[in-house]
């Protein structure tokens, strides 16, 4: 048994670190719980006892011993010091906990695709060139240029919401397309002095690199948003915007270049001035005030037909 002096100051530690350091002891059960403890903290947290037992095959008397094991009375004082881990890195709970109707799946899912989630975006917050980002920024605001946002394959998503982001900041935002003018057409409307942002994921499309080098040659600026520098473009960037994207299932998460996006819009806003925050929340106010009141008013004549259409019967 761990001593009750020592035992209080190990609490203290980091629960993986503890798990770390027991796991040449474990049994082979130790060894599942262990393993989906560490994949999978937010749906520990989120479960019984019994729920956690049924998930992984195990008996609730092994739970319980497995959290006995790293210094806990039982398996409650393991969840509640872990929820209290992560409700202290402000991790959101996933929709679904553990459920004995056959839930199990789905929320096994959702917490791991969370865990994988949230990993991509820290990683992106804490290695992103910060000053590369506002260069951005600067580029994308400049009021003598033109921006041009492309994306193939899973970069068009990104790219389609650049473009309806930055068009609310500024005019003279396309969203740039191969496919409806042809190649060479679209490509002839690219400038010096215009500024090209691409997103470029892997499996990466040709046609990207074709509009960046383009771009180049005529004397426009370019941003590259990829997940990698080892994309086969990047030579072609005058920016490059990392955004790690390995996902948890068979797709690759696209969050990481949502919030890139999102913060590139932000920081427009931010440069063009406060004016065009006002000017964006007076257009959705109105644009949602119009929606109630075309909604009211079409209840309303629905109402009214009703009525004449009773009359009628009557």
């Amino acid at each position: 048994m761990i001593q009750a002096d020592s035992l209080e100051g190990e609490r203290q530690s980091d629960l993986l670190a503890r798990v770390n350091a027991r796991q040449a002891s474990f049994s082979a059960n130790d060894a599942i719980i262990a393993a989906f403890l560490r994949d999978n903290p937010i749906l520990v947290a989120l479960s019984t006892a019994d729920q956690l037992a049924r998930t992984l095959g195990v008996s609730k008397a092994a739970i319980v011993r497995f959290a006995m094991r790293l210094g806990y009375a039982g398996f409650r004082e393991l969840r509640e010091d872990l929820g209290q881990r992560v409700t202290q890195q402000q991790q959101p709970e996933p929709a679904l906990a553990l459920r004995p109707e056959g839930l199990e799946d789905v929320g096994i899912f959702l917490s791991t695709k969370l865990t994988s989630d949230l990993a991509s975006l820290s990683t992106f917050v804490a290695s992103v060139d910060q000053r590369e980002l506002l260069r951005c920024a600067r580029l994308l605001v400049q009021p003598t240029a033109s921006v041009f946002v492309a994306g193939e394959r899973r970069g068009f998503a990104a790219a389609a919401l650049a473009q309806r982001l930055f068009s609310w900041v500024r005019p003279g935002v396309r969203l740039w397309r191969m496919e409806e003018p042809g190649l060479a057409l679209a490509l002839d409307e690219i400038r010096t002095g215009d500024v090209v942002l691409a997103f470029a994921f892997r499996r990466f499309a040709r046609v990207t690199g074709v509009l960046l080098e383009y771009a180049r040659e005529v004397g426009a600026t370019t941003i590259l948003v990829t997940e990698t520098l080892g994309c086969p473009y990047a030579e072609l960037a005058d920016s490059i915007v990392l955004c790690p994207s390995a996902g948890s299932s068979a797709f690759d998460s696209s969050v990481p270049a949502v919030f890139c996006v999102e913060v590139l819009a932000g920081l427009m806003v931010k440069l063009v001035g406060t004016s065009v925050d006002d000017r964006i929340r007076e257009l959705l106010d109105s644009r949602h005030a119009s929606r109630l009141e075309d909604a009211d008013e079409s209840d309303a004549s629905n109402r009214s037909i009703r009525a004449r259409t009773r009359e009628r019967r009557s």
